[in-house]
């Protein structure tokens, strides 16, 4: 009987399906896995309003004298924190350098860690629930500021590459160079669009909230934002009040139920305490202060990000306890551990990202990394580029039974998000 609806109707239909069962979809037949990887399809499912929430833990540990890095998904609903499981992490994300390499941000189920070595810089972009992960080289990354995010209406992936050149003490020699690439042309391109101000100087540090990535950025002492528009790529500037623009201790950003977070770590006397400011983009003067920790004596605390309900994740370290994951509720004040780490010592480099589910990048082969330092006998292909594509068997998992096992490791994953 499917055989006779029009092909429009079944996309219709198995597009509220999740995403383990698309998966298998995609195994079934050609017209169906045509129409999952299809580009519309694709953006249609990514924009669903029901999508299913996880958080993704990561940490790292010392083995055996080697980093590890470690990946830990918990289901965000109800029963959180319950529902986790391992997750098998592709050989791309695996080979990342721990020692090189952070999380750049999040964005529409996708995570961009960032590597470089000031000689050779990537940016990884990884969909953890399809295990896809794309390798993107950033050229002339020196002195560089990356932004990473997805546009909300179109789900097109996008970095920006925004370069300060010239002489910061004599601003009339500064200017800006700006860079953008879409996953789906492959290639760099300049805009023209308004640069930031001379004077301003930019961080790393950003994050992105309907489409506009905000990132850290300062200006004669004073704490503000630049703004990206994903969509029309148009650089803006975000002033802040005196209580947030006179900040002094160290700043970091996250989301909290769509709304802008900026969390303060300082020392008050001989007290660490971590503010949490709430800015909500587009009402101006919205600035409040979502709660204050003072860490216990002897321990450290960080707060990493929130979960779906805007309950705070922290990373809390005491000689007694050691590290661990914990959820804080304000109203109570009392802290829940998640208990995510395994064997091994765990080390500060630890973060916390909420997720959704999201086919993006199912219609993009893997990319493989092969080191120069592999033993040349390990693998024939050591003659070709240092990145390259795994395109030819994943654009034909309809057709290649050899696929199948493949796809099916998604599947153990997938099925704990069931219970949504």
């Amino acid at each position: 009987m499917a055989d006779n609806l029009p092909i429009e109707i079944q996309a219709e239909i198995i597009k509220h399906l999740p995403i383990k069962s698309l998966i298998r979809c995609t195994l079934l037949s050609k017209p169906f896995n045509a129409i999952i990887k299809s580009p519309s399809f694709i953006t249609k499912h990514s924009v669903r309003y029901n999508q299913l929430h996880y958080l993704l833990a990561r940490y790292e540990t010392n083995m055996y004298h080697a980093f590890q890095q470690n990946y830990v998904p918990i289901i965000d609903n109800a029963n959180f924190p319950q529902n986790k499981i391992p997750i098998t992490v592709p050989d791309t994300v695996n080979r990342i350098n721990a020692m090189l390499a952070f999380v750049l941000s999040s964005s529409h189920g996708l995570l961009c860690l960032y590597q470089s070595d000031n000689v050779d810089t990537k940016c990884f972009i990884w969909n953890p629930l399809i295990q896809r992960c794309i390798v993107i080289p950033i050229p002339n990354a020196l002195h560089s500021v990356v932004v990473f995010g997805v546009c909300p209406n179109s789900c097109e992936i996008k970095l920006v590459k925004i370069r300060k050149y010239g002489n910061s003490a004599t601003c009339n020699s500064v200017n800006w160079d700006v860079e953008v690439y879409t996953v789906s042309s492959g290639v760099w391109r300049t805009i023209l669009s308004d640069k930031p101000r001379k004077s301003v100087d930019l961080t790393l540090n950003h994050v992105v909230i309907n489409g506009i990535t905000y990132f850290l950025a300062e200006d004669d002492s004073r704490n503000m934002f630049v703004t990206f528009d994903l969509t029309s790529e148009i650089i803006g500037e975000l002033y802040l009040l005196d209580s947030l623009a006179l900040l002094s201790g160290v700043l970091y950003l996250s989301t909290r139920m769509e709304s802008l977070a900026v969390i303060d770590d300082h020392v008050e006397g001989e007290q660490q305490v971590c503010d949490v400011w709430i800015l909500k983009p587009g009402v101006p003067n919205s600035t409040e202060i979502f709660f204050t920790f003072q860490t216990p004596k002897d321990s450290s605390d960080r707060v990493l990000g929130f979960r779906k309900n805007g309950d705070p994740i922290l990373i809390r370290s005491a000689p007694s306890k050691g590290e661990r994951f914990e959820v804080y509720n304000p109203s109570s004040e009392q802290f829940t551990d998640l208990d995510v780490f395994g064997n091994g010592n765990a080390m500060m480099v630890t973060t916390v990202h909420s997720l959704t589910e999201t086919l993006l990048l199912i219609d993009q082969p893997n990319t493989i990394l092969i080191n120069d330092d592999d033993d040349e006998d390990d693998d024939e292909d050591d003659d070709d580029d240092a990145v390259e594509n795994d395109g030819d068997n994943e654009n034909n998992d309809a057709d290649d039974d050899g696929n199948d096992d493949d796809d099916d490791a998604t599947l153990p994953l997938i099925d704990m998000f069931q219970a949504n």
